[in-house]
Order: structure tokens, then sequence, then C-alpha cells
């Protein structure tokens, strides 16, 4: 069962960055437990999602919300059902978009396949909010798409310090990610969720500097 308490600020594993085709399968089949295929209210990742989106009502009142690895669109269909429709999603999986477009039809329009290294959009389009949830830990660049976020833009990131297919790194305490991104960012808040006995997810709540 997934809880949540407020912690403190690691950093390990070493994979090779997988390719589109590999997160294409996955969303296809649904990775574990099907989660990819569920509603919101009930993946795993909800109530980390809730926690971000209760965060960003308190801190920005008319948020442009940019969605960097929006998978499927989970928590897209959230944002939407939230009442908060100004909304850009991007990843750079054919099927995972395909899928974010099928549930959230209305919306399709929002989302875009392309790859973060290359959209334009982090330097050019409108938004002052970013969310990257579930997405630092699978890039090898990831200091690369950091350095495109505007300045000033509230940033939602979680990030796990557990090994899995995918990650290249993973972060062990607070204190491993705000050595690697402290530069980058000022941190508001960290809060940990547990996933069991040992796995646990930060979510952290920034600004870029």
């Amino acid at each position: 069962m997934l809880c949540f308490k407020r912690v403190k600020l690691i950093s390990r594993g070493r994979e090779m960055e997988k390719k589109q085709e590999f997160y294409d399968e996955v969303y296809l089949k649904g990775g574990s437990g099907g989660n990819y295929h569920k509603h919101y209210s009930e993946s795993i990742y909800f109530p980390i999602w809730k926690k971000a989106v209760e965060q960003l009502r308190s801190r920005v009142s008319t948020p442009n919300i940019l969605d960097l690895g929006c998978g499927v669109g989970q928590f897209a269909n959230y944002l939407f059902d939230e009442g908060f429709y100004l909304y850009r999603g991007i990843d750079f999986s054919k099927e995972g978009i395909l899928l974010a477009q099928k549930v959230n039809d209305k919306y399709r329009n929002y989302f875009r396949c392309e790859n973060l290294y290359d959209t334009n959009y982090l330097r050019t389009g409108n938004y002052n909010v970013v969310f990257m949830l579930e997405v630092l830990e699978h890039l090898d660049k990831d200091i690369e798409i950091i350095h495109k976020i505007k300045r000033n833009a509230k940033v939602y990131f979680s990030v796990p310090n557990f090994n899995s297919q995918g990650h290249v790194r993973v972060f062990k305490n607070e204190k491993a990610i705000l050595d690697r991104y402290k530069d980058y960012f000022i941190f508001d808040n960290i809060f940990t969720f547990n996933l069991g006995k040992s796995n646990k997810i930060f979510l952290c709540e920034s600004t870029r500097r």
C-alpha cells in the first residue's frame, strides 16, 4: 500500500537509456499489474499526483502546465477532472500518446509526440509550471532537459530510490537529489511516498533558478 509522509532529500544504478520501442511495448501491455491501463484513481502513483495537485493549487493561481514525459495521460486525465485546462503533454512514445489521446479524447490536441531532447516547446512554449513525474531517472542527459526549462517556472518532479528497468539512476535520499539538482532548482518541499518496505518515491516541489 502506498502511503505518504514528509521526509528529507540518492543516486545510483546504471543502465542504458531505453528507446521509444521499449516504452511503446510497456504502454501497450499496460505495465506491471496493468497499471498504465487503469483509471488514474487506481494507479499506484495516484497519492503522489494528488499531493502534487494540492501543492500546485496552493502555489500557482493560474497554472499553465507543461507535462514532460506524460506517458498514457493518466495524470493529465486527473488534471482535467480537477479543472486544469491550460495543459500541454509531451512524450516520445507513439503508443503512449495514442493512449493519452484516447483517454482524454476531448483534449486530444493537447498532446504531442516529441522527444524531450529535441522539442522546441521547452524554450518557446507558453507555460509557468512543469511536471516531470517518474521521468528524470529514465534520462541519461537529464540536466540537458532541465537547462531548457524557463527560469522561475514552478517545477514538480518525482524520482525513485529503487532500480527498475529503464532507470539510469536512482536516489537513496534527499541529499542525493539536492546534490544533483540544487544548482538548477530552489527546493520548497520534498515529500516521500513509501511503496512497500524499502521502495520510495520522492516528490519534489521546486522553482527553476
